[in-house]
């Protein structure tokens, strides 16, 4: 054989092969997985929404369908919840669809923070395809709503002073704490801090900063600066001290010290200078309030505390719409809340020198376990009722039934009965007028029995 014959063999046997191969990728029995771009990292505060989204493109056809869903490493991927994915054709080439997968969480808390993954099944002849995300991590954060310094006790040159920092309502609880003593930066080894966190998930700081006080330490600034570095917020907030530095007998001072003519100044104006509030704060025990919004589940105790300044101390109560509520205290408590409480809530604050107020929205909701319940008792209601309907249908019929063979019944032995006393043969003409006689009877009492028969079948279906 010669050479050219060789080479066009080699040629025919290299087409067969690659046959099979292009057949199979077209007609595929084999999974098809595609990476779809997620954006690594969403920021947001507790309380309020984010939106998760998965972008990817595949080549197919606009009768495919496509489910997806988020899931994450505790719930693990499936079928179960999944959603549509929304595609749009792309001009640039036939067949390429360009695919977004989106989902929104609302009110979010702490335990919604960790990793959100896409996944996307598109269920074709040739094979499913697959679409899976790299992870969305969901970062929350929430910035302390308050900060102070408390007012230490008279301070004594020459003894050990304590002040401590007080910060709360804050989230992650990656706090910086800094703490200047006459301009200058104190050294951490005077620091200690303690971090607790709150039943709403937020952190509170305890930071105290010890020190040995002296004379030139009268009138001069303590600061406590606190950042968070997860989302760029700082706030400080400074005392003046002031510090006594005169001769002591035995455990008594001779002369009252300067800190404590301040208090006492302090408090005699506050007496003679009477105010009107100015200032009134809602706070729970139950969950964070946000944005003038608290959210509860049916069936959750309710705390929520009232509290206003002014001298004398204004009068405090709760009010919803135009009416009282149901206590005029402080303190708004409920054991359980259920969907009637659901509304605006009034905390007015008065004395005799004016009054101010300020509202909180009290948003409750029923979770998908217990929305299952009412549902089937209605379902079971409604079987009830049809079985009901049923037998009384077949009681109906089971009814007429018997009253036509009474009736029939009846009827023959009218019929004996007139022809026996009379001594007579039977003749056609005589037997029609006994039937006319008995009939009217018989139909009488048939038609009463079918009217309450139906008429209980009629209140069956009205039931």
């Amino acid at each position: 054989m010669s050479e050219k014959n060789w080479i066009a063999l080699l040629f025919v046997g290299m087409g067969c092969c690659a046959f099979p191969l292009a057949q199979s990728s077209t007609t595929g029995e084999s999974n098809t997985e595609l990476k779809a771009y997620q954006p690594a990292r969403l920021t947001a505060a507790i309380g309020d929404s984010v939106t998760l989204n998965c972008f990817f493109n595949y080549t197919g056809s606009p009768q495919d369908t496509r489910m997806g869903k988020f899931y994450t490493k505790a719930n693990g991927p499936g079928m179960d919840e999944a959603e549509n994915v929304s595609c749009k054709p792309l001009i640039s080439k036939a067949n390429l669809f360009a695919c977004e997968l989106s989902s929104t969480i609302t009110f979010l808390r702490p335990e919604n923070e960790t990793v959100y993954y896409c996944d996307v099944w598109i269920p074709r002849p040739q094979g499913t395809i697959q679409v899976t995300g790299n992870g969305t991590i969901i970062s929350l954060y929430y910035k302390a709503t308050s900060i102070s310094i408390q007012v230490p006790l008279p301070l004594v040159s020459g003894e050990e002073a304590i002040l401590v920092c007080s910060v709360s309502g804050f989230y992650p609880q990656d706090l910086s704490v800094l703490w200047f003593h006459r301009g200058q930066q104190v050294s951490h080894s005077s620091i200690s801090n303690h971090i607790s966190r709150s039943h709403n998930g937020t952190f509170s700081l305890r930071s105290q900063y010890r020190f040995k006080a002296t004379v030139a330490d009268n009138m001069a600034e303590c600061c406590c600066k606190v950042s968070h570095p997860a989302v760029g917020w700082e706030r400080a907030t400074s005392i003046i001290l002031g510090v006594n530095c005169e001769s002591r007998v035995g455990d008594a001072p001779v002369s009252m010290r300067w800190h404590e003519w301040r208090m006492l100044t302090i408090f005699l104006l506050s007496l003679l200078l009477p105010d009107a509030p100015s200032t009134v704060n809602v706070t729970s025990h139950s969950r964070l309030v946000i944005n003038a919004t608290l959210l509860l589940e049916v069936g959750s105790p309710l705390d929520v505390i009232c509290s206003a300044d002014g001298n004398p101390s204004p009068e405090i109560h709760w009010l919803t719409g135009s009416r009282s509520v149901w206590n005029s205290r402080e303190t708004l408590q409920l054991t359980a809340v259920q969907k009637e409480h659901h509304g605006v809530y009034w905390c007015v604050a008065k004395n005799q020198y004016g009054e101010r107020n300020t509202s909180i929205t009290l948003v409750v909701f029923q979770s998908e376990a217990s929305l299952g319940n009412p549902g089937l008792i209605a379902l079971c209601g409604l079987a009830v009722v049809s079985i009901l309907s049923v037998l009384v249908t077949i009681g109906c019929v089971l009814k007429k039934s018997k009253n036509r063979s009474s009736a029939e019944a009846l009827t023959g032995v009218s019929q004996h009965s007139t022809f026996s006393h009379e001594g007579l043969a039977a003749s056609p003409a005589l037997k029609g007028q006994s039937n006319r006689i008995q009939l009217p009877r018989m139909l009488t009492h048939h038609s009463s029995s079918m009217q309450k028969s139906c008429s209980l079948l009629h209140l069956g279906r009205r039931m």
